[in-house]
């Protein structure tokens, strides 16, 4: 499955997930078998902008409300995550750990207990 993560950063699977989709510089788009990075488009770029992108869902930590109903009335799924980096969001995809997207936002930190798993379990957090 080709999977869309928006990131700050392009560092591959080590890229910082972007908190909001839309802001991101980045979106990388990553086979959900092998964990290869399989395109970088970098957002900043008008001619990589307005380039298609096969992806099979997207995967982030929040999206402001209109994209979001725009791209699901297109039929793109769209799931959330916790996890800080691209790899992190690959695994809480494999470990059925990802929620739906239609609070628009990750709890980001809201439940006490939600952030300290999914960094816990996530192999390119900062300090590890």
């Amino acid at each position: 499955m080709k999977i869309c993560l928006p990131t700050n950063t392009n560092l591959g699977l080590q890229s910082e997930l972007a908190d909001n989709f839309s802001a991101a510089p980045w979106l990388q788009i990553v086979d959900s078998d092998d964990m290869a990075v399989v395109r970088i488009a970098d957002m900043t770029d008008d001619s990589q902008r307005e380039e298609a992108i096969d992806m099979d869902m997207i995967v982030c930590r929040g999206m402001l409300q209109g994209l979001y109903e725009s791209l699901r009335s297109q039929g793109v799924p769209i799931l959330g995550t916790r996890a800080t980096s691209v790899a992190g969001a690959i695994i809480d995809f494999r470990d059925g750990n990802l929620h739906d997207l239609s609070a628009v936002e990750c709890c980001q930190g809201k439940d006490p207990d939600c952030d300290a798993e999914h960094l816990e379990n996530d192999p390119n957090r900062q300090g590890t």
